[in-house]
């Protein structure tokens, strides 16, 4: 089924049931696992679910895939000096698997987008916890503009 009917298609059922269907024939589909696992988790939580079948291979598949996680922070008074002090005295504090890819500033230093990569979406929690006394966090699963299009047919 071409991407745009299957996640465009309108809702027959319950709410549970689109999302089990939806997540059915993307884990039996060839999409890219990028474009697949972030679709998931935005609707539903989908691993929560699954049944035991699916849940191990759509851990099987993800485990072998990283994911990419948009991260914005608003700092706190929209002063990003106490994040500067800590990171020079501590470094990023992240835990083993958790990708810092790149980061922007907005020019009035009110936010911060980092890019951040990983294969277990817990290493980047668990990195959260460690900064949300001096920052407001949002998480955004991204995939890659190229995949998308891909996705869509669109070379």
């Amino acid at each position: 089924m071409p991407a745009d009917e299957l996640l465009f298609r309108p809702m027959r059922a319950s709410p549970i049931y689109f999302v089990r269907s939806l997540q059915d024939e993307l884990i039996s589909s060839e999409f890219p696992l990028s474009v697949a696992i972030p679709i998931l988790t935005l609707v539903a939580g989908i691993p929560a679910l699954a049944t035991a079948p699916q849940r191990r291979e759509f851990r099987s598949r993800f485990s072998e895939t990283s994911m990419l996680f948009m991260v914005v922070e608003r700092f706190n008074n929209r002063d990003p000096a106490p994040i500067y002090k800590r990171l020079k005295e501590a470094g990023r504090s992240m835990p083993t698997g958790l990708r810092y890819v790149d980061s922007w500033i907005e020019a009035n230093f009110d936010r911060c987008f980092q890019l951040m990569e990983c294969e277990d979406v817990n290493l980047l929690m668990q990195w959260i916890l460690q900064w949300r006394d001096l920052v407001e966090f949002e998480v955004v699963p991204v995939s890659p503009s190229k995949e998308v299009r891909t996705l869509f047919g669109v070379e």
